[in-house]
């Protein structure tokens, strides 16, 4: 007598989105998630790819190797009801003549780039600026 297999319940498909999304977001394999876990890699990539169900102790130890709440593995991160809303809302498409202003707004900021750099090629260069020595805002010292 066989045992009917079980779905993956919403929440852990929800859970599953949110762990690949993260897997991605820190460029993490399975087997990488699987060994700091203390699990196989094919208990890993079977969860992953919604064939069975993570467990609450899974989404702890999880949470815990990222440095995040458990609650941001099962909230997801987008409604489906905002995604399909979006979709099915219909795009504002400029008319050729706002396509035409715009074309020759864009060609002006070209020609007058251009110019400058006829004129003064160094002009356009961080050589003058007077913060080309300061840190990068975006790395974090």
């Amino acid at each position: 007598m066989g045992s009917k297999k079980i779905e993956v319940s919403s929440l852990g498909k929800i859970a599953s989105t949110n762990i690949r999304a993260q897997l991605g977001i820190r460029r993490m394999s399975n087997r990488e998630l699987a060994r700091k876990m203390d699990r196989s890699e094919s208990y890993v990539r079977a969860r992953v790819n919604d064939e069975k169900e993570w467990t609450l102790n899974d989404l702890e130890i999880i949470s815990r190797i990222w440095g995040i709440s458990p609650s941001q593995l099962v909230v997801p991160m987008v409604e489906s009801s905002s995604v399909s809303s979006a979709a099915d809302s219909p795009v504002s498409v400029p008319s050729a003549a706002e396509l035409e202003d715009i074309a020759a707004a864009e060609q002006a900021k070209r020609a007058a780039v251009l110019q400058q750099l006829a004129e003064d090629p160094y002009s356009l260069a961080a050589s003058r600026s007077p913060h080309k020595h300061d840190p990068d805002p975006d790395v974090a010292e």
